[in-house]
């Protein structure tokens, strides 16, 4: 027999609607994020299974986002890459509810492990995200330029830059954290 080595489907696709977070659910995604979305992209996917979702022009509520996305299901954890670039990024319209529960949670912590429960699903996943925002809205104020490169690798988040910059300042940071193991 032979092996495909090619795309199995090379489309062009256009989504939208009226809350990304029901989009996602059908992938078996959860987020916070519940803002309308339109996305124009091209997906190409390999026998491994392997997707690759190039020339990405999205926009979820506000937000808007270009650039690339690939998805591996091949090995045991799903891996994802992206390089992804905005003019414009709200923290609401991409899932800004998380820092609420990283205060709530954080105040509970055990000394066995500090990092937040919500964090634990991170072990199910290897990444690598590769991002830049011209503006980002968060906690009622204008922030930018924003710069992150982070990895994840086994449930270890491994943030190789953060840069977030404004006109009274700048945050400047890199660091890593253990995502506790999930409970049975």
């Amino acid at each position: 027999g032979t092996v495909a080595t090619g795309p199995m489907a090379d489309l062009q696709l256009r989504l939208s609607g009226k809350r990304v977070d029901e989009l996602l659910a059908l992938g078996g995604l959860r987020t916070s994020a519940t803002g309308a979305f339109s996305m124009n992209t091209r997906l190409r996917m390999t026998p491994q299974p392997r997707y690759a979702f190039d020339e990405i022009d999205a926009q979820i509520g506000e937000s808007k986002i270009a650039g690339r996305l690939v998805v591996d299901a091949s090995a045991k954890r799903t891996t994802f890459e992206a390089k992804l670039s905005s003019p414009t990024l709200r923290q609401i319209d991409i899932g800004g509810g998380a820092a609420k529960e990283v205060v709530d949670e954080s105040r509970h912590a055990t000394q066995e492990s500090r990092a937040p429960k919500w964090l634990a699903p991170l072990r199910r996943y290897d990444a690598r995200v590769d991002l830049e925002a011209e503006r980002l809205f968060a906690a009622g104020e204008w922030l930018g330029p924003v710069r992150l490169k982070a990895r994840l690798e086994a449930g270890r988040l491994q943030v190789d830059a953060l840069e977030i910059r404004s006109q009274g300042g700048s945050l400047v940071a890199r660091g890593s954290i253990d995502a506790p193991p999930e409970s049975s």
